[in-house]
């Protein structure tokens, strides 16, 4: 996992974030077998092979932030078992969008997927923030799939909404 490790952010990023690629299958590979620890919400727990990705990272250097992504409830199990997909549909380019507020990553969808995303310096490289016509102004993109770990996922609900600050 170290040698990987060693190919975080190069330019292999976005075809590990993208399907029908050689790089996606390592992705795939490594994730196989995540899921939560409660049927479909709750804590993650990650496959072996995720784990020692995990390790290798820290021990290479690299910090875990806690962020959010919101999705759909049906994609959830998609992500656990195959590893985050780059968006690149996004504002501003491939990566994998992410909130440092919980009530912001909630307006995109039915779940909410806490995140470990890890950095080192130069931060930018990682885990570059973005602007967003969010009066929190919170958004950042992982930029290489392999950096970004599931921790838990929960249900969205009404009353979660109504403490959001979807615009």
């Amino acid at each position: 996992m170290l040698d990987l490790v060693d190919q975080v952010g190069d330019a292999n990023a976005i075809k590990r974030g993208v399907v029908h690629t050689a790089q996606r299958k390592v992705m795939n590979d490594i994730w196989k077998g995540t899921h939560t620890a409660n049927g479909k919400f709750g804590p993650v727990v990650l496959s072996e092979k995720a784990k020692q990705l995990r390790a290798a990272l820290i021990q290479k250097g690299f910090k875990p932030r806690l962020m959010f992504h919101g999705t759909e409830t049906q994609l959830a199990p998609l992500i656990l078992d195959n590893g985050f997909r780059m968006a690149a549909i996004g504002f501003h380019g491939n990566g994998i969008y992410v909130a440092s507020h919980e009530s912001h990553a909630m307006c995109y969808g039915n779940a909410l997927i806490a995140v470990e995303a890890f950095w080192k310096d130069p931060k930018d490289k990682y885990l570059k923030h973005v602007p967003s016509d969010n009066e929190m102004n919170d958004v950042s993109k992982i930029m290489d799939p392999l950096l970004a770990f599931p921790k838990s996922i929960r249900h969205i609900t009404g009353a979660d909404m109504a403490d959001s600050t979807c615009i």
